[in-house]
């Protein structure tokens, strides 16, 4: 087993998997990444270089391909349970708010979905960069209590979680909504003092108090291992079900090895296809059409003291594709718009010009006050000047030969796919096209930003 630092940023998880690959001769891929991450690694390692990547951490659904495999959960089999579990337990009327990235929207998108289904209201909807700082957790919470809500679904990374959750109680909100989470585990609760996690609930795959033979095995190993001094609460031997779902993943692939009797890739992958194996949280299936595989979900909430107290046990969970990644083509046709500004149809005239008098537009690239970006008819692009640079996070060198799909949000790619063959297939020689408030840019870091203020106009040459 070889371990890579993702670096948690697309720009570093990428090369690292490489690593795995080129420098060790893995043969498959096991990991712990962001979305941004993990879609990159997906689309640019594994599906490429044709090896199986195994994924342990709940996400949003947004990756399909033959050579991913998740082992978590998806919207459906974690979000689906919770929302109305908490509706009903304090009401109908949510905030839901989240880091600027693909797993929180994606996952914050399927929440407004269950809570729709239950003729509930979104009385709020809000998302911060990482690393948010004080002022900004401070304005957004006051937006919390102002809403009326009855129930707050906080979807931040890490470090900015514990530092909401804090303030959350701090400011006395506790005591007038409840507070739902899917990643709420063993692990952020031990940085949290008694008074503040106390209370929260979480809807996830494991935690340590399930009583379930293989769980209890699984303690006592862990009791053993070297520099443990005891199970949590009452020592630092931590599993959530990041470890839980890691745990899956190595015994899957091990599995899957022994019935392929091989590790060659293909083989491999039919394996996988079929697999079954047994953790503390019971007996997880892969699905063949899917490659999400079965996984149980349990909510519960967290005691004073760090543990979690099971409140409904879900079972056996089949997978489902969220409708954000299932139907992207329709959802992206209700909100097209035909309008455009003069001074942008001007620009793309003017690029166009050039490129068909001179084969090239670097001289008005270069002196262009907003963001420019030529592609070929396959959507790969040949030129992008500095503000385009600037505004999605890469260096020319990066952004050049890079489909320009890869700039916008996983659920949106493939209708632009589709609108970008449409546009080369067909007699027009231009088109305009108007912002659109639904679109938004995806940045290197795997951020989003609004495009619905720009204005684009595509010409073919």
């Amino acid at each position: 087993m070889i371990i890579e630092d993702d670096g948690s940023l697309p720009g570093t998880a990428v090369p690292a998997a490489d690593r795995l690959i080129e420098t060790y001769a893995c043969v498959a891929l096991i990991g712990n990444l962001l979305s941004n991450s993990r879609i990159a690694v997906a689309a640019q390692v594994a599906e490429p270089r044709r090896i199986p990547l195994l994924n342990f951490p709940f996400y949003e659904g947004s990756i399909s391909g033959r050579y991913f495999f998740n082992f978590a959960a998806l919207p459906n089999q974690q979000i689906d349970k919770m929302i109305p579990f908490m509706a009903k337990r304090f009401g109908l009327k949510m905030f839901f708010a989240g880091s600027n990235y693909e797993w929180p929207r994606g996952s914050i998108d399927a929440a407004k979905r269950a809570l729709q289904k239950l003729d509930g209201d979104v009385v709020g909807e809000e998302y911060l960069d990482i690393g948010a700082d004080t002022a900004d957790i401070d304005r957004l919470l006051d937006q919390v209590a102002r809403s009326g809500a009855d129930v707050f679904v906080p979807y931040f990374a890490g470090s900015d979680q514990i530092a909401l959750l804090t303030r959350f109680t701090e400011m006395g909100l506790k005591t007038r909504m409840g507070v739902v989470m899917a990643h709420y585990d063993e692990m952020m609760v031990s940085r949290l003092p008694a008074d503040v996690r106390e209370g929260f609930y979480s809807s996830n795959t494991y935690f340590m108090s399930l009583d379930s033979a293989e769980n209890r095995h699984y303690l006592q190993q862990l009791a053993r291992q070297p520099g443990i001094d005891g199970i949590w609460p009452h020592g630092n031997g931590v599993l959530t079900n990041f470890g839980e779902g890691a745990y899956l993943c190595v015994h899957a692939f091990a599995n899957a090895v022994e019935a392929a009797g091989t590790t060659e890739a293909e083989a491999l992958i039919d394996a996988l296809e079929r697999v079954c194996v047994t953790g503390p949280q019971g007996v997880v299936e892969m699905d063949a059409a899917t490659h999400h595989a079965s996984v149980n979900t349990f909510l519960a909430r967290c005691n004073a003291d760090g543990t979690f107290g099971i409140i409904e046990r879900f079972g056996l969970i089949p997978p489902v594709i969220p409708e954000r990644y299932r139907e992207q083509s329709r959802a992206a046709r209700l909100h097209e718009s035909p309008a455009s500004t003069e001074a942008t149809a001007r620009l793309a005239a003017e690029v166009g010009a050039a490129l068909r008098k001179n084969g090239t537009a670097q001289q008005i690239l270069s002196i262009a006050d907003m963001a420019v970006i030529a592609t070929d008819a396959e959507g790969i692009i040949s030129d992008a000047n500095r503000s385009a640079c600037l505004m999605f996070g890469y260096r020319e060198d990066e952004l050049v030969g890079m489909s320009v799909h890869l700039l916008l949000p996983p659920h949106f790619r493939q209708r632009h796919v589709e609108l970008l063959q449409g546009f080369v297939a067909g007699e027009e020689s231009e088109r305009r096209m108007s912002g659109r408030s639904e679109v938004m840019g995806y940045r290197k870091d795997g951020s989003f930003f609004p495009l619905g203020s720009l204005d684009r106009q595509v010409s073919q040459r």
